[in-house]
């Protein structure tokens, strides 16, 4: 599958592993979006890689729906250092995901 023109929300690509992954990414043409908390990490890596960013915590149910909403990727890679619920995801919600493994 080509990547190019694909468009890729990274969560979590401002560092470590996202940032290794975006680099891949944007080497094989994608336009890539990388959303992060950290503000000063993403104008980085903004100006490095030529990307869109957003600063946003995606375990903020109503941020995650918008950024799908107004990015609408082809490709979304979680990333993002929050530990998820176990279980098969088409039997996960989206809001037992975001309870990080929390009991219900």
């Amino acid at each position: 599958m080509s990547l190019k023109d694909k468009t890729i929300v990274v969560t979590g690509g401002s560092r470590g592993l996202g940032l290794g992954l975006v680099e891949a990414l944007v080497d094989q043409g994608a336009k890539v979006t990388v959303v992060a908390r950290d503000p000063t990490a993403l104008a980085a890596v903004e100006q490095k890689l030529s990307v869109a960013v957003i600063s946003a915590d995606v375990t903020d149910e109503g941020a995650a729906k918008r950024i799908l909403a107004d990015v609408r990727p082809e490709v979304l890679v979680l990333n993002a250092g929050a530990t998820p619920r176990m279980g098969r995801l088409d039997q996960l919600s989206c809001r037992t995901l975001l309870r990080r493994g929390r009991p219900t």
